[in-house]
């Protein structure tokens, strides 16, 4: 997928048939060479957690990528998916 600004996403999409999980990687807006100081590679430097309506998002970097976890599941679910998402 790419966004209005150019930017490369991957989108996987999981259901059970009743309930979807969306789950979204791309690169951080004005990504380029990463820091050369701070966090072990590949670990979450922030993370955002959003609700609406019955969905929760949860959001955080990684090595200068954007991850994104979507679904009706419980905050604690969505945060441990996202968690295993960075290589």
């Amino acid at each position: 997928y790419t966004d209005s600004q150019g930017g490369e996403w991957i989108r996987l999409c999981y259901t059970d048939g009743v309930e979807t999980l969306f789950i979204l990687q791309g690169e951080e807006q004005g990504a380029g060479q990463g820091p050369t100081r701070g966090p072990a590679r590949g670990a979450l430097t922030q993370v955002f957690v959003h609700k609406v309506g019955s969905w929760t998002a949860v959001e955080g970097s990684a090595d200068g990528r954007h991850f994104s976890v979507m679904g009706k599941r419980s905050e604690a679910d969505l945060v441990a998916t996202l968690v295993s998402t960075v290589p």
